[in-house]
């Protein structure tokens, strides 16, 4: 088999592990997504060895690959800082994610040629079609039960048994590629096609009900409608019309009574205080912003009292630790009988606090560098998907901890470094 024969055949395997592990990240299929990034690596290297007669590339962008590797060798080292559970190599299995998708795209070209439009387009496609499969079946059962929660957040996407936040990440990335790429021989399919794909997936975005993402969209919505010439070549006048109904049309979502507006105004219910308290009642509601802050008053807390600031509590620990702390201020701990468990398997729904807990100040410094590196890639790329999607994701670090699952890993490495390939 000669070479060019070769390298051809190493391309398309992974065109197709690259399909595989987008459109298993869509549809939830976990164990799909775990192999196909497995092979991604070897492929990757074969790939390299046909293409450039080497089978390791220098990483480009090169700051981004360290900074997520010198994480997950830290997460590495920090096993002799304590007694090694299961839970421990659970966890440092899950981050080697960490490693993989940074050296696939950065230490090869793959995606620096058409290949990535062809990525885009599969990617899109399979995002509208899981929202079309999802819409479908909440549709059906919103309508044999008349229950309408069936077709908002975590409900419309547990068809797919998938997370609210992470498909309306998934949604917005591909709206991105869709708002970013519009134009003559870049269209999806066809021009009707594209636009039709567009408005879909965003109103099945407002249905997803992410607060956060939902401000950034219409902020990226406003900047583009203003500032972007070439998406929008209208008047002024027009301009200012269409921001007229952009922003009374979020107030109407945002202001009436409705379940999209119910997790907004949710915020805004009880008070900030609530965190101060040192002790609670089991039936006390924490909102999204409540628990947040609390965690900020745990997580020194107890990094304090196990004398963890330098090594941390270790990642096997830092769950039970927190599940501990919970208990002791008298939080809901759920129902053992009809196997819920309130609080206990919350995490700090913050990417900075969790590193801090589970790996101390060093393994919390490594993730800034990450965030850092992120940051000066989207500098020095200046491409606008590329800068959205960084400041959505470090946005989202600061509510959700995104290194502590597989598909969180997936997303946050992911996407920045495959619109820094544009």
């Amino acid at each position: 088999m000669n070479q060019s024969r070769s390298s051809l055949i190493s391309s398309r395997l992974i065109l197709v592990l690259y399909g595989a592990l987008l459109i298993s990240l869509v549809f939830s299929f976990r164990a799909v997504n775990s192999i196909a990034a497995g092979l991604l690596v070897p492929a990757t290297l074969l790939y390299n060895k046909y293409k450039t007669g080497r089978f390791f590339s220098p990483p480009k962008p090169g700051l981004l690959f360290y900074a997520c590797t010198a994480f997950f060798l830290y997460t590495c080292l920090s096993l002799l800082f304590h007694p090694v559970t299961p839970d421990d190599w659970r966890q440092l299995l899950l981050k080697t994610t960490l490693v993989v998708v940074p050296f696939v795209i950065c230490c090869s070209d793959f995606l620096a040629t058409e290949n990535w439009k062809i990525l885009r387009v599969i990617y899109t496609l399979t995002v509208a079609a899981g929202a079309i499969y999802c819409l479908s079946v909440s549709a059906g059962n919103y309508f044999s039960t008349g229950d309408d929660s069936a077709l908002f957040y975590h409900k419309l996407v547990s068809p797919l048994k998938h997370h609210a936040i992470y498909y309306s990440l998934l949604v917005f990335f591909a709206i991105l590629s869709l708002l970013e790429s519009a134009g003559p021989g870049k269209w999806v399919g066809s021009k009707a096609i594209h636009i039709i794909v567009t408005v879909f997936l965003v109103f099945f975005l407002l249905l997803l009900s992410s607060k956060l993402i939902i401000s950034c969209f219409i902020c990226y919505l406003l900047y583009m409608l203003f500032f972007v010439k070439t998406l929008f070549k209208i008047s002024r006048s027009q301009k200012a019309i269409a921001a007229v109904f952009i922003i009374a049309g979020s107030g109407l979502i945002l202001f009436t009574n409705n379940p999209v507006s119910r997790r907004f105004a949710d915020l805004f219910k009880g008070q900030t205080v609530l965190a101060d308290r040192e002790s609670y009642q089991p039936g006390d509601y924490f909102n999204g912003l409540q628990f947040r802050l609390l965690q900020w008053k745990l997580v020194p807390e107890m990094l304090t009292k196990e004398n963890a600031w330098i090594g941390g509590t270790g990642a096997g620990r830092s769950q039970s630790l927190l599940a501990k702390a919970y208990i002791e201020k008298n939080m809901y701990t759920g129902n053992a009988a009809a196997n819920q468990h309130g609080y206990l398997l919350y995490n700090t729904h913050n990417a900075l606090l969790e590193t801090l807990l589970k790996y101390g100040i060093p393994g919390m410094l490594l993730f800034i560098g990450i965030c850092a590196a992120m940051v000066q890639l989207a500098l020095h790329k200046k491409s606008r998907a590329l800068t959205v999607s960084v400041v959505l994701l470090l946005l989202y670090s600061f509510t959700e901890a995104v290194l502590e699952t597989q598909f969180g890993i997936l997303i946050f490495t992911f996407f920045p470094l495959f619109f820094s390939r544009k």
